[in-house]
């Protein structure tokens, strides 16, 4: 018995009489084999042609267990069948915070952030809602943190740790520690103007997002949701013992900020460069 066959434009048809006898194939009545290239060539690389479906970026992704519908490797698996709607209609490429953690446990380095992206924005999809796309993160950050450690290093400013005496600690956001690269220099920073600074674990490039991002995350219908995501991250500042929590985006701001509240943390969020400011002396 033929299970399926090649219909007009070579869509794959689905024989209803293998579904009457059992034949599972997801209920897909038809697929779409030309999917997987578009994507590809609308992404701009073929990377993610290599991805093995091993489910290492569902693990490595801190809130696939929220949802059954956060699930990185599923949606891969979807472009790679074909299931056009189903990917067009996905509700993850909304609910992903493109963070990119998922990439880091990838072992064929298959950037998830630039496929979601891709498909948000170069396949004519209307958004759900008024939404943003991309983090807002405060502009110019990057070099911000770059210039600040170097003048700390080079003793242009001058600074007095105790004049932060409280417990600091810092929270990478996703743009800037996993896609910028800029790890070290915040830490320099912070050690050098706080007389306490307590990094997180884990930190750095595998510190977790905090759970706002662009997408429908913002959109006020998923506030629980977000909030749930921020979970993670209290736990992560409960740990540290922390009374402030620095960091360099506006929307990581933002979003800790709420966590604070939601978690009843009780404490300060405060851009890097105001405890800079604050541990500023004369020469």
């Amino acid at each position: 018995m033929r299970v399926a066959w090649r219909g007009a434009g070579g869509a794959l048809l689905l024989n209803p009489k293998s579904v009457e006898e059992g034949v599972n194939l997801q209920a897909a009545i038809k697929l779409d084999p030309t999917l997987r290239k578009e994507v590809a060539e609308k992404v701009g690389f073929n990377d993610f042609e290599r991805c093995l479906f091993c489910g290492m970026c569902t693990a490595g992704c801190p809130f696939s267990g929220l949802r059954e519908d956060i699930d990185p490797r599923k949606f891969m698996r979807q472009i790679a069948l074909g299931m056009r709607e189903e990917v067009l209609n996905s509700q993850f490429m909304w609910l992903c915070t493109v963070c990119e953690r998922c990439t880091m446990n990838c072992p064929m380095n298959v950037n998830m952030a630039m496929v979601v992206h891709a498909i948000r924005g170069k396949f004519g999809i209307k958004p759900p809602g008024d939404l943003m796309y991309q983090c807002r993160a405060v502009g110019g950050s990057k070099s911000l943190m770059i210039t600040m450690a170097d003048w700390l290093k080079s003793g242009r400013i001058k600074v007095d740790p105790a004049l932060n005496p409280e417990p600091v600690t810092y929270h990478d956001p996703c743009n800037l520690g996993r896609k910028e690269e800029i790890v070290d220099q915040p830490r320099i920073i912070l050690s050098s103007v706080c007389a306490d600074f307590r990094d997180m674990r884990p930190g750095g490039r595998y510190n977790y997002c905090c759970g706002n991002s662009g997408g429908a995350l913002l959109a006020p219908e998923h506030d629980e949701l977000r909030m749930s995501m921020g979970k993670l991250k209290a736990e992560q500042i409960k740990e540290t013992g922390a009374r402030i929590v620095a960091t360099a985006c506006l929307n990581c701001v933002e979003q800790l900020e709420e966590i604070n509240k939601k978690y009843d943390l009780d404490v300060q969020v405060k851009y890097v460069h105001e405890l800079v400011d604050r541990a500023l002396v004369g020469s």
